[in-house]
């Protein structure tokens, strides 16, 4: 799971941890001990949060070139699922 610092939760990790998913989740600045995480996972994030689903369409901002080619794909994915 990709997430920002508000997301930084014991539970939620643990959850997380439980289910064999990889939390890629900042510390918050106050957290008493440091936790690691993959930094280069979490630098996808934006990937995550540009690109959404509306109306049966994809959409992306269009200053992303390996968005654009990713919401070709996504967007043939969909419409091959529609059939």
């Amino acid at each position: 799971m990709i997430a920002d610092r508000a997301y930084d939760r014991n539970a939620l990790r643990d959850e997380l941890k439980e289910r064999g998913a990889a939390a890629a989740i900042p510390p918050r600045s106050n957290r008493v001990e440091e936790i690691a995480y993959d930094r280069e996972m979490y630098k996808w994030r934006h990937v995550v949060e540009h690109f959404f689903v509306v109306g049966g369409g994809l959409l992306a901002f269009v200053n992303v070139p390996e968005g654009q080619r990713l919401a070709r794909q996504a967007e043939q994915a969909f419409s091959d699922a529609a059939r």
